[in-house]
């Protein structure tokens, strides 16, 4: 019984080992599924991000603050300035003098003033459009033509606070 024929003898021999199969390079079949998952992975960053309460929400837009324009005026260099305060009033400076001054209300995107430039019983509307640091005013309804040819399409800047 000393002897072992008929068994199987296991080589320990580094050498003998066989090497593992070679990854076989990928299909077309297994490039579309890697490009599905990729996709639906994709697809679900997407929707969640979309769906997440962003902190950098559309800034308010408020017209409270201080608005200037550089233009030039019968050929001279004119610097306007208008400050709406918090009380619902305005005025407009004019190269460092006030040239006007009134009551104003806003709704929504729209303007509604009254000057003493003008009848201080009338209403005039006009329609705010908000730039990142400006504004324009379009005229909805005025009957008082000097206020159309300062106000209508008019661009003001924000004056940063300092």
């Amino acid at each position: 019984m000393g002897d072992l024929e008929g068994t199987h003898h296991f080589q320990t021999n580094p050498q003998h080992y066989q090497k593992p199969f070679p990854t076989p390079a990928p299909t077309f079949v297994s490039k579309l599924i890697i490009m599905k998952h990729l996709l639906t992975a994709f697809a679900a960053l997407l929707l969640f991000t979309a769906c997440q309460d962003s902190t950098q929400k559309e800034p308010t837009h408020t017209i409270l603050g201080e608005w200037d324009s550089h233009e030039t005026f019968d050929g001279q260099p004119w610097h306007f300035l208008a400050r709406f305060k918090s009380d619902g009033t305005f005025d407009g400076i004019g190269n460092g003098k006030l040239v006007v001054s009134g009551q104003y209300r806003t709704a929504g995107d729209t303007i509604f003033i009254k000057d003493n430039g003008c009848d201080m019983n009338y209403e005039a509307a006009y329609r705010l459009t908000y730039f990142k640091d400006s504004i324009r005013l379009n005229m909805i309804t005025d009957t008082c033509q000097p206020r159309i040819q300062g106000s209508d399409k008019l661009a003001l800047g924000r004056v940063s606070s300092k």
